[in-house]
């Protein structure tokens, strides 16, 4: 099947290069992504997408676990984390800021930490798994165990438990923006530390060419971040 999908990915090659007119942006694009990120950054610019582009065909898979690209014959991987495989290539396509959150009926409660070390009070939201938060001090990256009575495996879990009270919680800055807007949350800034800026990556193969199809793909979803 890999060899296959590498004749086809040729042949697109060759006929986005005949026919420069249309753009190339044909074929069927198989993209994974994580859950809450592939809600709310990508569905919203399919659509145009694919009207813009009568011969593509888009496969998404929202998808929190990483997910085997060259097995599976996914043509691109969005994912929040550093590259680990070096046999995949990586584009970073947008920083991404985040800080801490908080329902304000928690804080309410609970107060509001100040520093690193009051979070040791704190109910701390994490990913099933994780026991740390990890901050950037005086531009060094530091680990800050952190606990709490609940956990999720999934962006959406643990940003409804936030929403609803249960606990402080660390998410980007797009995934909480309408919940900021109409005050479902706050942010919580901490004196002299900030969360760790893991950034939006583009992955792909390294047998894939950069098609017309991932690059009308990715230059789309870069500027949905402005």
């Amino acid at each position: 099947m890999p060899f296959a999908t590498a004749i086809l990915d040729t042949q697109e090659a060759a006929l986005a290069t005949l026919n420069p007119t249309t753009g190339g942006a044909t074929g069927l694009l198989r993209v994974t992504a994580p859950v809450t990120l592939g809600r709310k950054r990508i569905m919203p610019i399919v659509p145009e997408l694919l009207k813009e582009n009568p011969g593509l065909s888009i496969e998404l898979d929202l998808n929190d676990a990483i997910v085997d690209m060259v097995a599976s014959g996914v043509d691109l991987a969005i994912r929040i984390a550093p590259l680990k495989d070096s046999s995949l290539i990586a584009r970073r396509l947008v920083p991404n800021p985040k800080d801490i959150y908080a329902a304000p009926a928690y804080l309410e409660r609970n107060g509001t930490p100040r520093t690193i070390e009051d979070l040791a009070h704190h109910e701390c939201l994490t990913f099933s798994r994780f026991t740390h938060w990890q901050f950037l001090v005086e531009g060094k990256e530091q680990s800050v165990r952190v606990g709490g009575r609940f956990s999720s495996s999934s962006v959406d879990g643990y940003l409804a438990a936030c929403v609803s009270g249960l606990g402080l919680a660390q998410l980007s800055a797009w995934d909480v923006k309408d919940e900021v807007a109409d005050g479902r949350l706050v942010p919580v800034p901490i004196e002299g530390a900030s969360p760790r800026d893991l950034a939006i990556w583009a992955v792909f193969p390294s047998r894939r060419q950069v098609l017309p199809k991932l690059r009308v793909f990715l230059d789309r979803l870069q500027k949905s971040f402005g």
